[in-house]
């Protein structure tokens, strides 16, 4: 009944969750493309992801031009890199990236009232 599964990692319950997901549709020869319309943290989230599950596909990404790429510059000391549409994988300690405290006192964050 699904050709592909798109987990959102920070939407369905974090990395273990996503996992669990991706080892369930596993059983089946279901591929994961996790769905990833966030910042720069939620992409390395889903980069640990990706890396650590064997069917995984492909992978969603944001903020690779305009103002979306220079908020996410902002937000991290270092961001991702990727390289001939491959992204590269972290080697720094836990996500791989580090917030930039300056940065995210002038965004702080909002509540949001629409419905999932």
């Amino acid at each position: 009944a699904v050709a592909v599964l798109q987990p959102d990692v920070c939407n369905c319950g974090g990395i273990m969750e996503a996992k669990e997901i991706a080892a369930l549709a596993e059983a089946w020869y279901v591929p994961i493309a996790p769905h990833n319309p966030n910042g720069p943290v939620a992409t390395a989230m889903t980069a640990q992801v990706a890396a650590s599950i064997p069917n995984f596909l492909i992978m969603e990404t944001t903020g690779g031009a305009g103002q979306e790429k220079l908020r996410h510059e902002e937000m991290v000391q270092e961001t991702l890199k990727i390289r001939d549409g491959y992204l590269e994988l972290p080697t720094r300690p836990g996500l791989g990236v580090e917030l930039n405290d300056d940065a995210m006192a002038h965004h702080p964050f909002v509540i949001s009232d629409a419905r999932r």
